[in-house]
């Protein structure tokens, strides 16, 4: 899959890396970040020089973080010498290090100091469907020589230099039929290969191998044929961990909600390992593709049809029917193991996110022995906020 826009930011600015990376993509635009988009098995260097060759422009979120950061260097370093765009935007009111200057001093800047940082993402969007991404090798071929200038001399030259030797052609076709024919019997093979194996622990354990933590491989070999059916396995290629589910009404469905389990807890891109009795064999040197997850990167109003991880029968809750027609101060709060707490009614904005987390976290489902971690804040009032990957109340306190 090509993308359009690489996203260049320092650790410390993930969130608003992933907040501009759903913004983005909510308005067409493709978008690679690491680590979503890296591909299971892929050594990280090696993954975002392909990405940066691959993308028309590079979108930097520029920090004292990034400032600093010799990585986010060398990637607006490869992007500018690939000829992509390079967009900046500013989310601190610092100057850039000179030898950061040398490549971006020349460019326009967008600076999302003021908040709210959603209307400077969303220009953002607005600024880059104005561009025509071409890529640096369409750019040289509309700039350059015509499509005869180019191609037509080298064919007579060619042509010329084959004619002076008929031996010569004559042991050019035979090796192409040779080779033709070698390259049949490998497409056949390869056509005949399986793609898939019947669930075993032993098939698991020699499928997951080389992609998943020993301890995360016994265990998903061991318990993931147990699990109820329709069950899903999938995998988080950067943690290196396998996420299991079971008990959905369709072997799609529970596909789908454990990507989006993944996805969410994990931070990244995800790939659908097993599905029921079927263990899907991985590419070779590539393993599994990624899997999107919408839902996770919605940023919209509260609609129950966008919520992530959710099971069927939590859907059907009326809290969850009602939310977004409730007055007042209102907040929601989301795990990826398919928990959401909805707090109505609270005195004030911050007391309802405080309520909404605390809930949520106070959750026994969330134990190391399916997925722990923190609950996220999904909604404050109508407006869903989960990509933002917030922890802690987004409303500050009122001053006493």
């Amino acid at each position: 899959m090509s993308f359009d826009v690489f996203i260049s930011y320092a650790t410390q600015d993930k969130q608003v890396a992933d907040a501009a990376c759903a913004t983005l993509e909510k308005s067409g635009i493709r978008c690679w970040v690491a680590p979503r988009d890296l591909r299971p098995g892929e050594e990280y260097g090696a993954g975002i020089a392909k990405a940066i060759d691959g993308c028309k422009a590079l979108v930097l979120i520029f920090s004292s973080s990034a400032n600093a950061s010799a990585q986010i260097r060398r990637e607006v370093e490869r992007a500018v010498s690939r000829g992509a765009a390079i967009l900046p935007i500013r989310i601190e009111d610092i100057l850039p290090t000179d030898s950061l200057s040398y490549f971006v001093g020349s460019v326009h800047w967008m600076d999302a100091i003021t908040p709210p940082l959603e209307d400077h993402l969303q220009h953002l969007a607005e600024v880059l469907k104005t561009l025509p991404f071409d890529s640096p090798a369409e750019k040289q071929w509309r700039s350059g020589a015509t499509d005869d200038e180019k191609i037509v001399p080298r064919a007579r030259d060619s042509a010329r230099s084959f004619s002076r030797n008929g031996a010569t052609i004559t042991a050019f076709l035979l090796l192409l039929v040779v080779a033709s024919g070698f390259g049949l019997v490998w497409k056949l093979s390869r056509e005949q290969s399986p793609t898939t194996l019947q669930l075993s622990e032993a098939n698991l354990l020699k499928s997951l191998e080389p992609f998943v933590n020993a301890d995360n491989r016994l265990n998903q070999a061991s318990e993931y044929p147990k699990a109820k059916l329709h069950r899903a396995l999938v995998i988080a290629p950067v943690a290196r961990v396998a996420v299991r589910t079971g008990g959905w009404s369709t072997q799609e469905l529970a596909a789908e909600r454990n990507i989006e389990r993944c996805s969410q807890y994990f931070n990244e891109a995800c790939a659908v390992v097993g599905a029921d009795d079927i263990i899907y064999l991985p590419r070779a040197d590539e393993g599994w593709p990624l899997k999107d997850a919408p839902r996770v990167h919605y940023s919209g109003i509260f609609n129950p049809e966008r919520i992530p991880s959710l099971r069927e029968s939590e859907l059907l809750r009326p809290d969850i029917a009602a939310y977004a027609t409730v007055a007042g101060p209102k907040s929601a709060a989301f795990h990826a193991l398919g928990i959401l707490v909805l707090k109505t009614n609270e005195p004030d904005q911050r007391s309802a996110e405080v309520s909404a987390l605390a809930e949520c976290n106070a959750n026994p489902a969330r134990s190391p022995a399916t997925l722990d971690g923190p609950c996220y804040l999904y909604a404050v009032g109508n407006q869903v906020v989960l990509p933002l990957r917030l922890t802690m109340p987004m409303t500050v306190a009122a001053p006493k």
